[in-house]
């Protein structure tokens, strides 16, 4: 019984609210992924929200992003930062001129588009 209830989409989608595309884990906890295409290629994310708090999240794809293993980095500058737009722009363009990150086609705002689950 327990287990109908919890994979029902009812209950992982939170039926009544727009479709949005989030899967709830817990009451406070919910995950989606999304794929953003920017001139610079493909940018897949995961993201796991705790109480509208970046928990954790994925960032990958065909793009270039140099030097690369500041992509880690940048990840985890996220993690903590609340799902506003605004803020994770205001991040990710620090951290992008901070360390003077080189992403031919992919800018800040298209990293955020695609955290943001936007097309």
């Amino acid at each position: 019984r327990m287990d109908r209830k919890f994979t029902s989409p009812g209950w992982l989608f939170e039926k009544g609210r727009p479709a949005d595309n989030w899967v709830k884990i817990t009451t406070s906890v919910k995950m989606r992924e999304s794929t953003f295409q920017s001139e610079g290629g493909t940018i897949k994310v995961i993201l796991r929200l705790k109480d509208d708090t970046i928990d954790d999240l994925s960032i990958s794809g065909d793009f270039l992003f140099h030097p690369r293993d500041d992509l880690k980095d940048l990840k985890d500058r996220l993690a903590g930062q609340p799902l506003r737009e605004d803020r994770l722009l205001e991040v990710v363009e620090s951290f992008y001129k901070m360390r003077n990150i080189q992403s031919p086609g992919v800018g800040p705002g298209d990293m955020v588009r695609a955290i943001m689950g936007r097309k």
